[in-house]
């Protein structure tokens, strides 16, 4: 009797005990395991039952959970840096991606540089096995002093779900009856209200040309002008295509030198001279995607 009274005090002291938090150094513990004081642990330490691996670390999920995961989030990386649209299949085991992205660079004139592409940074939650798809924008094509076409860049733009980031192609520079505008630098824009995991830096404004003259001898006037350079595409340096310069005297051309080459990703191309409608600004570069995973 005696043993069977003993058996069922036990069975019920081991259901409250474990029924209820367990407090090591804290008397209200607040949790299933509350530890005031130092953990020295000679085992594995296991987050869902897992150990993880060598340089991994433990992070929140976010949900209240924790789980293992490289130091270095993203791994991996592919460059798409070829001007059109495509789709880009999330690879098994991936389930976060970063993507970024810069619109194409704004094409010169013959008065200042075109307006480097924007660029934009999100950070998605993915499912793997699934389409990303994407559209790399165009460079703007620079112009001679006739021209009256704008020479915008293309937008670079990314669509994961319901949510499209776009890097906007920088502004031309371009001529028009006796004036001129210069490229402006491309923005960014979301469309999806309520998504928040993003950063975007805009690209730089093209500059003018600037012009000075030069007096080698008595009655005698050179003109020289340096031609205007192109912005940065965003969050980049040099990518920007720098002006090249000019020396006349009247309208003949003593020496000519020719500006630099907008780079990828998004560079706006460079102004020149006014003096002969054969001078062109040069062309943006275009813009680009990389997608880290």
């Amino acid at each position: 009797m005696k043993h069977a009274i003993l058996l069922t005090c036990s069975l019920l002291f081991l259901q409250t005990t474990f029924g209820q938090n367990v407090g090591v150094g804290e008397n209200n513990p607040q949790h299933k395991l509350d530890v005031n004081g130092d953990i020295n642990l000679t085992g594995d330490l296991r987050a869902n039952g897992v150990a993880g691996t060598q340089n991994q670390m433990l992070v929140s999920s976010g949900n209240g959970h924790i789980l293992w995961m490289d130091i270095g989030q993203f791994q991996n990386h592919e460059t798409f840096s070829t001007v059109g649209s495509g789709t880009w299949t999330v690879p098994a085991g991936v389930t976060k991606i970063m993507v970024e992205a810069w619109g194409g660079g704004g094409g010169g004139s013959c008065q200042g540089g075109g307006g480097g592409g924007g660029y934009i940074c999100a950070w998605f939650t993915v499912v793997p096995n699934s389409t990303v798809s994407f559209t790399v924008g165009d460079n703007g094509v620079g112009t001679n002093c006739v021209g009256t076409v704008s020479n915008h860049g293309e937008n670079t733009a990314v669509t994961v779900g319901a949510v499209t980031v776009r890097g906007l192609g920088g502004q031309g520079s371009y001529s028009y009856g006796g004036g001129y505008f210069l490229g402006r630098g491309g923005a960014f824009s979301v469309s999806g209200s309520s998504f928040r995991n993003w950063r975007g830096i805009a690209g730089e404004d093209g500059t003018p040309n600037l012009s000075d003259y030069i007096n080698p001898s008595s009655g005698v006037y050179w003109e020289q002008i340096a031609g205007g350079s192109g912005g940065n595409g965003g969050n980049s340096t040099n990518t920007k295509a720098y002006g090249g310069k000019i020396l006349l005297n009247g309208t003949t051309v003593l020496k000519y030198v020719t500006g630099g080459v907008a780079k990828q990703p998004g560079g706006g191309g460079y102004g020149n001279s006014d003096h002969n409608t054969n001078y062109y600004g040069s062309s943006g570069a275009d813009g680009m995607l990389v997608i880290n995973y």
